[in-house]
């Protein structure tokens, strides 16, 4: 009896090491950075023929679980929006295949030089579609900086932290979007800086 107790234990404490050991090979798996001319995207399974394949280490990929959510795309921007001839502003963003949403972040200033308004649209069709989400951001947000944009906003820059990511929730599925931003949170500061749109998904 006691034998049979033993080996039961030897043989639960080898089914937790196999489970520990499955999940640690899932959490450190591959993502891959695929890229197809100016556009960059991450996805868990290789890349297309013909595009650039940089196979990285989830730890150094903002990926995570397939039941989390993951950054799919990126768009590099150097725009600076004045509020009486450039907003509202708006940009077409092609996500290369059809994306349950979950997240935009549009990058922008790390102090006032940000939109009070941002607008996320279909634009699978090509047309402006529906509205996927919104947010108003008419105070100023101090920790959206940083490598991981949650840390505090600063200059000059020191990792990061002159550059804020301001996140609106998103839902449904879209192979494109047309974000729109909208107003100046300090009218002080002349104009709103646009740096990049980041589109987190699954």
């Amino acid at each position: 009896m006691c034998m049979g107790k033993f080996m039961n234990g030897i043989f639960f404490k080898m089914v937790i090491s196999v489970v520990a050991i499955f999940t640690t090979n899932i959490s450190l798996g591959q993502v891959f950075k695929c890229i197809d001319g100016d556009k960059t995207f991450y996805q868990s399974s290789p890349c297309l023929e013909g595009l650039v394949r940089d196979d990285i280490n989830t730890e150094s990929a903002n990926f995570y679980l397939p039941d989390q959510i993951l950054l799919v795309n990126e768009m590099s921007l150097d725009k600076s929006l004045y509020p009486e001839t450039h907003l509202p502003y708006e940009v077409e963003m092609e996500l290369g295949s059809n994306i349950q949403l979950k997240t935009i972040g549009v990058l922008t200033d790390w102090w006032k030089k940000r939109p009070i308004e941002i607008r996320v649209y279909d634009y699978s069709s090509g047309v402006k579609g529906k509205l996927l989400g919104s947010k108003r951001f008419s105070a100023y947000l101090d920790n959206v900086c940083g490598d991981t944009f949650n840390e505090t906003c600063e200059y000059p820059d020191n990792q990061g932290s002159a550059t804020a990511e301001l996140k609106v929730k998103v839902s449904g599925k879209a192979s494109a979007i047309k974000v729109q931003l909208g107003g100046l949170l300090s009218a002080a500061n002349k104009f709103v800086i646009l740096k990049g749109i980041r589109v987190y998904g699954r």
